[in-house]
């Protein structure tokens, strides 16, 4: 059996479902689309809880993992917010949606995130002492960080121009 089976043999299914709802998620973004805040929310909650979550499950409560993540998330917050600078849309307050034009930075943002999460799990699940390496941790941290922020600053931009929509 080859590394990649093995990889693929130890993986959960939830993996699997989770990765297929992901891209099905960024090949809709990838055209343009009347969608709620509320649609617009999943996918960052998801990229925070679950990155969350996990630097909690492995690190513990670790203040140099904790302050990797968030130096991180504030870098990547900013740079979503950044990516939709001249992304046009339109609010319809009275439907709660908004009309936004194809972003084509969700489907590579997810791959990459998605496949951070994989290389990063599968190398601690190789070599277990990485989980006590502060320096691991923190480029864990950091990861996790910078990618929950992207998606979260991007959604901070559709929520603000939906909310000073008159």
């Amino acid at each position: 059996m080859n590394a990649v089976d093995q990889f693929l043999g130890h993986t959960p299914a939830w993996v699997f479902v989770l990765f297929v709802y992901l891209v099905i998620r960024g090949i809709k973004a990838r055209r343009p689309r009347e969608v709620s805040l509320r649609n617009l929310a999943l996918l960052p909650s998801i990229m925070l809880v679950l990155g969350l979550a996990e630097i909690f499950r492995r690190f513990g409560i670790n203040a140099a993992v904790l302050l990797a993540w968030l130096l991180t998330f504030s870098c990547g917050a900013l740079a979503g917010w950044r990516l939709l600078k001249k992304l046009v849309f339109q609010v319809d307050r009275q439907r709660g949606v908004i009309y936004r034009q194809p972003d084509y930075s969700v489907l590579p943002l997810i791959l990459a995130t998605f496949f951070a999460k994989y290389a990063l799990g599968a190398a601690s699940a190789i070599y277990p002492t990485l989980l006590t390496n502060n320096t691991f941790g923190m480029a864990e941290g950091g990861i996790y960080g910078l990618f929950a922020g992207i998606f979260v600053g991007k959604f901070a931009r559709y929520w603000r121009r939906y909310s000073h929509a008159v």
